[in-house]
């Protein structure tokens, strides 16, 4: 996992995380990042039996350009479970057709740096980033920003979608928002209230290194990917090809 340096940043946090996509309803498969009806990440913490199931919302996606780049990830916290049972029912019970596609897994570490948390983050599958990956915005390995959006300014309730359930945070961890817009995840205990909201973004040119963190996935294969053993999920419920290919179905 991450290497202990001397100058390491303070490590708030590390685990497993894991992308999924589905098709949009109607549609058999995706060719192209309009034809994606929803974009979800999972966190896993280590040692810990908590899974936070999240929705990645598309606008900002479809928006960007050649030129504008990726603009980052606006995530909304919909479910915290303790069964990893619940997150793959969570997956598959709006609308079991299309299947929700693993598109990616891997490692990550929330660490503090400057006053701000990062989310770094290393691929083990795909062992190459597809064009699945390239249109989502996911790299083979990530050190964007992580900011935790204060729940009490409204007009920061997302990109066109109005928060229905705000984050029940206890006066301890409210009190940490102040009139603040965005911070930082720490202590990470914020990112398990359901509702919470984030903006996940790679707003500076800073390699993982220099944080003292280095990362380091296996490489799984057909057999020993996570997304199956984590989730419960069975291998015949997941198209294989965004995990292992990074190719659209």
């Amino acid at each position: 996992m991450a290497s202990s340096k001397p100058e390491q940043s303070p490590i708030l946090e590390q685990g497993d995380i894991f992308f999924f996509y589905r098709p949009k309803i109607g549609l058999e498969a995706a060719a192209k990042l309009e034809d994606v009806g929803s974009f979800n990440l999972v966190l896993h913490p280590l040692r810990a039996s908590r899974y936070r199931f999240a929705a990645v919302a598309l606008k900002g996606l479809l928006q960007a350009d050649e030129e504008n780049g990726n603009p980052g990830w606006w995530v909304k916290l919909e479910e915290i479970e303790d069964n990893p049972g619940a997150v793959t029912r969570k997956l598959q019970e709006a609308h079991p057709i299309p299947a929700a596609r693993a598109c990616g897994e891997g490692l990550y570490a929330i660490s503090m740096h400057k006053g701000h948390t990062h989310l770094t983050y290393a691929l083990e599958l795909p062992e190459e980033p597809g064009e699945v990956q390239a249109a989502l915005g996911i790299s083979s390995r990530g050190n964007p920003v992580l900011g935790v959006i204060n729940p009490l300014l409204e007009a920061l309730a997302g990109p066109g979608t109005p928060q229905v359930v705000l984050p029940a945070y206890p006066p301890d961890l409210l009190a940490l928002f102040g009139d603040r817009r965005l911070i930082p995840a720490n202590p990470a205990k914020l990112l398990d209230y359901e509702g919470a909201e984030l903006l996940i973004q790679e707003t500076e040119h800073l390699d993982a290194k220099a944080l003292g963190i280095d990362l380091i996935p296996g490489r799984g294969e057909g057999k020993t990917a996570e997304v199956y053993e984590l989730l419960k999920m069975h291998r015949q419920d997941i198209p294989l090809e965004p995990l292992f290919e990074g190719h659209w179905v």
